[in-house]
Protein backbone atom coordinates (compact mmCIF):
# COMPACT_ATOMS: atom_id res chain seq x y z
CA UNK A 1 0.00 0.00 0.00
CA UNK A 2 3.18 2.30 1.02
CA UNK A 3 4.29 1.82 -2.81
CA UNK A 4 1.11 2.19 -4.20
CA UNK A 5 0.48 5.53 -2.77
CA UNK A 6 4.13 6.47 -3.65
CA UNK A 7 3.22 6.16 -6.85
CA UNK A 8 -0.10 7.49 -6.69
CA UNK A 9 1.88 10.82 -5.90
CA UNK A 10 4.53 10.60 -7.96
CA UNK A 11 1.84 10.49 -10.82
CA UNK A 12 -0.54 13.33 -9.11
CA UNK A 13 3.22 15.36 -9.23
CA UNK A 14 3.54 14.73 -12.82
CA UNK A 15 0.08 15.89 -13.81
CA UNK A 16 0.28 19.00 -12.24
CA UNK A 17 3.88 20.23 -13.52
CA UNK A 18 2.08 18.88 -17.22
CA UNK A 19 -1.03 21.07 -16.40
CA UNK A 20 1.43 24.27 -15.46
CA UNK A 21 3.26 23.84 -18.40
CA UNK A 22 0.45 23.92 -20.75
CA UNK A 23 -0.45 26.99 -18.63
CA UNK A 24 2.40 28.59 -18.84
CA UNK A 25 2.52 27.79 -23.04
CA UNK A 26 -1.05 29.42 -23.17
CA UNK A 27 0.16 32.50 -21.32
CA UNK A 28 3.28 32.65 -24.07
CA UNK A 29 1.23 32.53 -27.29
CA UNK A 30 3.30 34.38 -30.17
CA UNK A 31 2.67 37.63 -30.37
CA UNK A 32 1.49 38.18 -26.95
CA UNK A 33 4.86 40.15 -25.70
CA UNK A 34 4.19 42.29 -28.63
CA UNK A 35 0.84 43.50 -27.50
CA UNK A 36 1.90 43.81 -24.21
CA UNK A 37 4.10 46.43 -25.01
CA UNK A 38 3.75 50.14 -23.30
CA UNK A 39 3.31 53.07 -25.50
CA UNK A 40 2.52 56.38 -24.60
CA UNK A 41 0.91 58.81 -27.31
CA UNK A 42 0.45 62.50 -26.99
CA UNK A 43 -2.66 63.62 -26.45
CA UNK A 44 -4.87 63.83 -30.02
CA UNK A 45 -8.08 65.52 -31.23
CA UNK A 46 -9.76 64.49 -34.60
CA UNK A 47 -6.99 62.85 -36.01
CA UNK A 48 -7.41 60.06 -38.80
CA UNK A 49 -6.92 56.64 -37.24
CA UNK A 50 -4.24 54.98 -39.48
CA UNK A 51 -1.99 58.16 -38.26
CA UNK A 52 -2.41 57.31 -35.01
CA UNK A 53 -2.35 53.69 -35.57
CA UNK A 54 0.82 54.41 -37.37
CA UNK A 55 2.16 56.65 -34.10
CA UNK A 56 1.71 53.26 -32.13
CA UNK A 57 3.68 51.23 -34.11
CA UNK A 58 6.82 53.33 -34.31
CA UNK A 59 5.85 54.07 -29.91
CA UNK A 60 6.13 50.49 -29.90
CA UNK A 61 8.86 49.77 -32.12
CA UNK A 62 7.32 47.19 -34.55
CA UNK A 63 6.63 46.97 -38.34
CA UNK A 64 3.48 46.91 -39.87
CA UNK A 65 1.01 47.46 -42.55
CA UNK A 66 -2.38 50.31 -43.45
CA UNK A 67 -4.69 49.52 -45.39
CA UNK A 68 -7.30 52.04 -46.35
CA UNK A 69 -9.90 51.99 -49.43
CA UNK A 70 -11.84 55.64 -49.55
CA UNK A 71 -12.88 58.07 -52.09
CA UNK A 72 -13.87 60.50 -49.05
CA UNK A 73 -13.17 62.00 -45.90
CA UNK A 74 -10.90 59.37 -43.40
CA UNK A 75 -11.89 58.42 -40.01
CA UNK A 76 -11.02 60.39 -37.36
CA UNK A 77 -10.59 59.36 -33.51
CA UNK A 78 -9.60 61.74 -30.20
CA UNK A 79 -6.60 59.92 -28.15
CA UNK A 80 -6.44 61.19 -24.57
CA UNK A 81 -3.03 59.76 -23.26
CA UNK A 82 -3.76 60.14 -19.20
CA UNK A 83 -1.18 57.56 -18.18
CA UNK A 84 1.31 54.46 -20.43
CA UNK A 85 -1.11 51.88 -21.41
CA UNK A 86 -0.57 48.55 -23.27
CA UNK A 87 -0.32 48.49 -27.06
CA UNK A 88 -3.02 45.47 -27.02
CA UNK A 89 -5.41 47.63 -25.22
CA UNK A 90 -4.87 50.71 -27.64
CA UNK A 91 -5.68 48.14 -30.25
CA UNK A 92 -8.99 47.31 -28.68
CA UNK A 93 -9.96 50.94 -27.82
CA UNK A 94 -9.02 51.64 -31.52
CA UNK A 95 -11.40 49.37 -33.35
CA UNK A 96 -14.57 49.92 -30.82
CA UNK A 97 -14.31 53.54 -31.97
CA UNK A 98 -13.16 53.01 -35.56
CA UNK A 99 -16.08 51.84 -37.45
CA UNK A 100 -13.97 50.68 -40.37
CA UNK A 101 -10.61 49.23 -39.72
CA UNK A 102 -10.06 46.07 -37.30
CA UNK A 103 -6.19 45.04 -36.35
CA UNK A 104 -4.41 41.46 -37.19
CA UNK A 105 -1.25 40.77 -35.76
CA UNK A 106 0.96 38.15 -38.37
CA UNK A 107 4.21 36.47 -37.55
CA UNK A 108 5.39 39.56 -35.72
CA UNK A 109 3.93 42.53 -38.33
CA UNK A 110 0.75 44.57 -37.20
CA UNK A 111 -1.55 45.12 -39.77
CA UNK A 112 -4.64 47.77 -39.51
CA UNK A 113 -7.24 46.51 -42.12
CA UNK A 114 -11.00 47.17 -43.40
CA UNK A 115 -13.77 45.97 -41.61
CA UNK A 116 -15.13 44.48 -44.46
CA UNK A 117 -13.72 42.96 -48.16
CA UNK A 118 -9.34 43.21 -48.31
CA UNK A 119 -8.93 45.06 -51.53
CA UNK A 120 -7.79 41.72 -54.18
CA UNK A 121 -5.04 43.55 -54.97
CA UNK A 122 -3.61 42.16 -51.78
CA UNK A 123 -4.82 39.19 -51.68
CA UNK A 124 -3.28 38.50 -55.43
CA UNK A 125 -1.57 35.20 -54.56
CA UNK A 126 2.53 35.18 -55.75
CA UNK A 127 3.97 31.69 -56.68
CA UNK A 128 7.28 32.99 -55.62
CA UNK A 129 9.27 35.78 -54.32
CA UNK A 130 12.70 36.13 -54.14
CA UNK A 131 15.24 39.13 -53.95
CA UNK A 132 19.16 39.41 -52.78
CA UNK A 133 20.66 42.15 -51.23
CA UNK A 134 17.95 44.62 -51.36
CA UNK A 135 16.53 47.41 -50.10
CA UNK A 136 12.69 47.87 -48.89
CA UNK A 137 12.22 49.89 -52.05
CA UNK A 138 14.16 48.03 -54.41
CA UNK A 139 12.32 44.92 -52.78
CA UNK A 140 8.75 47.06 -53.10
CA UNK A 141 9.61 47.83 -56.89
CA UNK A 142 10.66 44.13 -57.59
CA UNK A 143 7.08 43.25 -56.43
CA UNK A 144 5.27 45.42 -58.83
CA UNK A 145 6.96 43.43 -61.73
CA UNK A 146 5.82 40.09 -60.96
CA UNK A 147 3.72 39.28 -63.82
CA UNK A 148 1.16 38.10 -61.26
CA UNK A 149 0.71 41.68 -59.68
CA UNK A 150 0.31 43.19 -63.24
CA UNK A 151 -1.95 40.94 -64.45
CA UNK A 152 -4.13 41.57 -61.31
CA UNK A 153 -3.68 44.98 -61.81
CA UNK A 154 -4.92 45.47 -65.06
CA UNK A 155 -8.16 43.26 -64.57
CA UNK A 156 -9.09 45.04 -61.81
CA UNK A 157 -8.49 48.42 -63.43
CA UNK A 158 -5.93 50.06 -61.25
CA UNK A 159 -4.01 51.73 -64.30
CA UNK A 160 -1.91 54.50 -61.95
CA UNK A 161 0.43 53.23 -59.15
CA UNK A 162 2.51 55.59 -56.52
CA UNK A 163 5.18 54.03 -55.58
CA UNK A 164 7.50 55.45 -52.77
CA UNK A 165 9.29 56.12 -50.04
CA UNK A 166 8.74 58.31 -46.99
CA UNK A 167 11.44 58.87 -44.58
CA UNK A 168 10.12 60.98 -42.18
CA UNK A 169 8.66 58.79 -38.93
CA UNK A 170 4.99 59.06 -37.77
CA UNK A 171 5.74 61.64 -35.09
CA UNK A 172 7.86 64.34 -37.50
CA UNK A 173 11.14 63.12 -36.00
CA UNK A 174 14.19 62.18 -37.07
CA UNK A 175 14.38 58.67 -38.19
CA UNK A 176 16.16 56.15 -36.47
CA UNK A 177 16.46 53.69 -38.94
CA UNK A 178 18.34 53.67 -42.64
CA UNK A 179 16.09 52.75 -45.37
CA UNK A 180 19.30 51.30 -47.06
CA UNK A 181 19.46 48.64 -45.30
CA UNK A 182 19.76 45.27 -46.90
CA UNK A 183 18.29 41.62 -46.51
CA UNK A 184 17.40 38.75 -48.56
CA UNK A 185 14.04 37.18 -49.12
CA UNK A 186 13.04 34.09 -50.97
CA UNK A 187 9.44 33.75 -50.29
CA UNK A 188 6.90 30.78 -51.66
CA UNK A 189 2.96 30.78 -52.36
CA UNK A 190 2.60 34.30 -50.53
CA UNK A 191 -0.26 36.88 -51.04
CA UNK A 192 0.58 40.57 -52.16
CA UNK A 193 -0.06 41.64 -48.23
CA UNK A 194 2.09 39.17 -46.84
CA UNK A 195 5.17 39.86 -49.27
CA UNK A 196 4.39 43.63 -48.03
CA UNK A 197 4.72 42.18 -44.35
CA UNK A 198 7.61 40.36 -45.57
CA UNK A 199 9.39 43.32 -46.63
CA UNK A 200 8.86 45.95 -43.71
CA UNK A 201 9.75 42.49 -41.04
CA UNK A 202 13.13 42.12 -42.72
CA UNK A 203 13.57 45.90 -42.68
CA UNK A 204 13.10 46.03 -39.22
CA UNK A 205 10.92 48.77 -38.03
CA UNK A 206 9.06 50.19 -41.26
CA UNK A 207 5.21 50.36 -42.24
CA UNK A 208 3.92 50.04 -45.37
CA UNK A 209 0.29 51.66 -46.25
CA UNK A 210 -1.48 50.80 -49.29
CA UNK A 211 -4.30 53.53 -50.03
CA UNK A 212 -7.09 52.59 -52.75
CA UNK A 213 -9.29 54.80 -54.16
CA UNK A 214 -12.73 54.58 -56.38
CA UNK A 215 -13.05 57.86 -57.41
CA UNK A 216 -15.77 58.62 -60.48
CA UNK A 217 -13.97 57.35 -63.51
CA UNK A 218 -10.64 57.03 -61.71
CA UNK A 219 -9.45 53.74 -59.96
CA UNK A 220 -5.91 53.82 -58.52
CA UNK A 221 -3.96 52.43 -55.45
CA UNK A 222 -0.58 53.78 -53.73
CA UNK A 223 2.29 52.30 -51.48
CA UNK A 224 3.99 53.75 -49.46
CA UNK A 225 6.62 52.88 -46.86
CA UNK A 226 7.05 54.87 -44.09
CA UNK A 227 10.21 54.72 -41.73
Amino acid sequence: MKILGIGLAAIIITLAIAVLGQNNNLTKKPGQSILSRKITLPESRNIESTLLFQMALSNAKIPGGIVTVNCGNPSKQSFVASETTSLELFLINLELTDVHHKWQLNDGVLNLLPKQELPKLLETPIEKFSVQEVTAQEALNLLQEKSEVKRKKIELGLDKASISINKASALNLESEQNSDVTFSLNLKGVTYRQILNEIVKAQGRMTWIYTEKHCGNVNMFSVILVE
